[in-house]
């Protein structure tokens, strides 16, 4: 190989070797860009999560005083756990009771709901439905009526819509018409406010 040969093969083995590192560290800047997107939006699921539980958490702070005391926390259980005693309850209380303090604080509250949330994630997802349709179908007739819906929208939620509201979102799931909703169309339900997927 000739002196200028050598000259032209070292150019471009050095071109190739520059052209190799541009794009290896083209390839980094991608890689820490996409970590930093989903560091992001891990960010905005948590705010989000967070939010979702904060109005949640309103719901039963019924003097809007920023926390739940033992006697909103014990509604609050006796309405979505129905057969509890009166010892499990102070129990389940004393436990999201972090700081003894005799109120469930909102940041107590969303460690609890958080925990939850992972829990319910593990849980089996059609007997998740299954309990929660259980637990709507208050004359286990094994329809929810637009009555139990509004019962617990009403009374267990504290939200105030209308028996009509309530029957225009029944209406809608309501594939067979009977103005009453199975656990199949209970479930849609759930799917479409995102509840269960």
């Amino acid at each position: 190989m000739t002196a200028f040969e050598k000259k032209k093969w070292s150019g471009a083995q050095t071109a190739t070797g520059k052209h190799i590192k541009k794009k290896a560290r083209a390839r980094r800047a991608s890689v820490a860009a996409l970590s930093e997107l989903r560091r992001e939006e891990r960010d905005v699921f948590a705010l989000r999560q967070r939010s979702h539980w904060q109005r949640i958490f309103n719901l039963f702070d019924e003097d809007g005083q920023g926390s739940i005391d033992r006697g909103e926390m014990r509604d609050l259980l006796v309405k979505f756990a129905c057969d509890a005693k009166p010892e499990q309850l102070d129990t389940i209380i004393d436990n999201l009771d972090n700081d003894n303090s005799g109120e469930i604080s909102f940041d107590e509250f969303f460690s609890f709901a958080t925990k939850l949330t992972h829990y319910v994630a593990s849980c089996d997802p059609d007997e998740l439905v299954h309990d929660m349709f259980n637990l709507l179908d208050q004359d286990g007739s094994g329809t929810i009526t637009v009555h139990e819906m509004h019962n617990v929208v009403h009374e267990m939620l504290g939200q105030d819509l209308s028996v009509e509201d309530v029957f225009n979102v029944v209406q809608d799931i309501d594939v067979d018409g009977n103005g009453e909703l199975d656990m199949e169309e209970f479930s849609v339900l759930l799917e479409r406010f995102g509840i269960y997927h």
